[in-house]
């Protein structure tokens, strides 16, 4: 019905003393094209960021059947990721919103938008995979600072 999956962040790619494990190290282009296609596009909307924490929890991956959408599944999804966050003493959740209602059901949850990146602008292997994508030509990378941090 709904997922989410959320991973944690580090500019030392440390947690707690503790290594943090890299997408990239379980994805084969060959194997997952897809998937690595999604990750360069989240990479790219992610690089660069003048406002990234050191540490951050990052709602990675946030999906809702279409069977099932406008009932609040993904904004109760985004709170407990918030709440899991605050338990664990990260101050900063982000976020890669592909979509429109993804966008929308952060910016619902108090996230502001501090970068977009056009899907025709986005290349991989000298393509523009994401180009003509509907109502969804955008991508927005989303951050909430945790008032308590």
């Amino acid at each position: 019905v709904a997922v989410c999956f959320n991973v944690i962040e580090s500019v030392t790619q440390r947690f707690e003393g503790r290594p943090i494990p890299n997408m990239h190290d379980y994805l084969s282009p060959e194997k997952h094209p897809a998937m690595c296609m999604n990750i360069a596009f989240v990479d790219t909307l992610a690089e660069c960021s003048p406002v990234m924490p050191d540490v951050a929890f990052n709602i990675f991956m946030l999906s809702v059947s279409p069977m099932y959408c406008q009932r609040g599944l993904a904004r109760a999804l985004i709170r407990q990721s918030i709440r899991l966050s605050g338990e664990m003493g990260i101050g900063s959740v982000v976020s890669q919103a592909v979509n429109f209602y993804a966008a929308k059901a952060f910016e619902s949850c108090g996230f502001f938008c501090i970068k977009e990146l056009n899907f025709n602008d986005f290349t991989y292997d000298g393509q523009t995979p994401l180009a003509n994508c509907g109502i969804h030509q955008i991508g927005k990378l989303m951050i909430l600072h945790l008032p308590f941090m």
